[in-house]
């Protein structure tokens, strides 16, 4: 959601992240050969709606810092809520299944003789 498909998704990242200009994205999509696949999406302002729909992560946050010496600029510390971001990963439908609370112990074969230690 709310692309079709996996491959969907990925030539939408692709355009989103290539640096095209939203007249360069149209022209890559007027192509016939991108015509011929049933996308969601058929010009570059479409596409911003769809990705304006996804859902976003914890929002950044700063506090202005007061140093012991003076700065020509104040101090600004930009960070995100550790917890809204521990909430946001487990919340998210791609780690469903994914995140394990409950430590295991992994062997490197099935005669159990040598644990495997990893993070």
């Amino acid at each position: 959601y709310p692309f079709s498909s996996k491959t969907e998704w990925q030539f939408a990242s692709w355009l989103s992240n290539s640096g095209l200009s939203m007249a360069a994205i149209d022209g890559i999509l007027s192509l016939d050969i991108i015509k011929s696949r049933p996308l969601s999406f058929r010009t570059a302002r479409a596409l911003c709606r769809l990705i304006e729909m996804l859902p976003s992560g914890p929002r950044w946050k700063f506090r202005s810092v007061e140093t012991e010496s003076p700065t020509k600029r104040g101090l600004q510390v930009f960070y995100r809520d550790a917890i809204e971001c521990l909430q946001h990963l487990v919340h998210l439908p791609s780690n469903n299944g994914q995140i394990e609370f409950v430590p295991k112990k992994i062997y490197s074969a099935a005669d159990r003789m040598q644990r495997v230690y990893t993070e």
